[in-house]
């Protein structure tokens, strides 16, 4: 099945777009090694995950925000993530690493003018956080 194709932007257009508007919104960022836009949130960071081959998707995640110490913990976390799974909209939280040992938030959204990001950012950054702290307090209440 083809999709239709919005407006087209290259890499280092998305880059621009996305850098400028953290600038303007009052957040310090910057580029990654891997292309990627790193930003701070509440204290923590963030990345917009910028995809070559899709730039109508937008990805913004939330790496690394809980460490899974052993086997019943993650049971614990698979549990909880799925929990909040079903309750976001447009979010999902995963086990990552080599050996599933951390938890990651991600938003993803798909735009047909990728400068739309821009009213949806300040929500999306707060559904990101708001999933990570709703884990962390299924996580506290599992025990």
């Amino acid at each position: 099945m083809a999709f239709p194709k919005g407006i087209s932007m290259d890499k280092k257009a998305l880059q621009e777009l996305y850098l400028t508007h953290l600038k303007e919104e009052g957040y310090k960022s910057e580029l990654d090694n891997d292309g990627d836009i790193r930003f701070k949130y509440e204290g923590a960071n963030c990345y917009i995950s910028i995809d070559e081959r899709d730039e109508n998707y937008f990805n913004m995640i939330l790496p690394n925000f809980w460490k899974i110490e052993a086997d019943r913990e993650r049971a614990n976390a698979i549990f909880a993530a799925n929990s909040i799974n079903c309750v976001y909209k447009c979010g999902k939280i995963l086990l990552r690493g080599k050996e599933e040992e951390y938890m990651q938030a991600e938003i993803g959204l798909f735009f047909n003018d990728p400068n739309d990001f821009k009213f949806f950012f300040a929500r999306a950054v707060h559904i990101l956080t708001g999933m990570a702290h709703d884990f962390q307090k299924a996580m506290n209440e599992i025990g």
